[in-house]
């Protein structure tokens, strides 16, 4: 509940922001749909952080969003690679209606800091096999062209 009253005076005062400043006028039921997607994006992500000095922290850890459209917590899925080794994970998205998508690799250690990340753009793609398919080959082009043997 608190983070949701977080997301709303956040776009509270972006509304009022671009009123005062004679920005784009938001309207009330864009700004219910804004949050909404907001919301279903940021409980679909796994946020890890250490810890700041500043005081900044994630608001909410490990979320997955139900059918009723609350936030539940979840164990986490990954599993840590042999000590002395690297773990490269990939991932591919598909937009059916443009044909665009994006790639993305993370590798990590056996105590899950992270060691590289990298992502991409890709404007025509035929399907999501297609864009898992282009995520492997460049998550083992950079783990080949020495990414991990940079580690420190």
């Amino acid at each position: 509940m608190g983070a949701r009253v977080l997301l709303l005076l956040w776009r509270t005062w972006q509304v009022r922001n671009n009123l005062t400043h004679d920005s784009e006028k938001l309207s009330f039921g864009g700004s219910v749909m804004f949050l909404k997607k907001y919301w279903i994006e940021l409980c679909s992500i796994r946020q890890q952080q250490e810890f700041c000095p500043k005081g900044k922290s994630v608001v909410a850890d490990s979320l997955v969003l139900t059918r009723k459209g609350k936030c539940k917590e979840v164990s986490p899925g990954w599993s840590a690679p042999e000590p002395g080794t690297i773990k490269v994970n990939v991932d591919g998205a598909f937009d059916q209606g443009s044909g665009e998508g994006g790639i993305g690799a993370m590798a990590r250690d056996e105590s899950g800091r992270v060691v590289f990340t990298a992502w991409k753009y890709m404007d025509r793609i035929a399907d999501a096999e297609e864009a898992e398919a282009w995520a492997c080959k460049e998550g083992l082009l950079l783990a080949a062209d020495g990414a991990i043997a940079r580690r420190p």
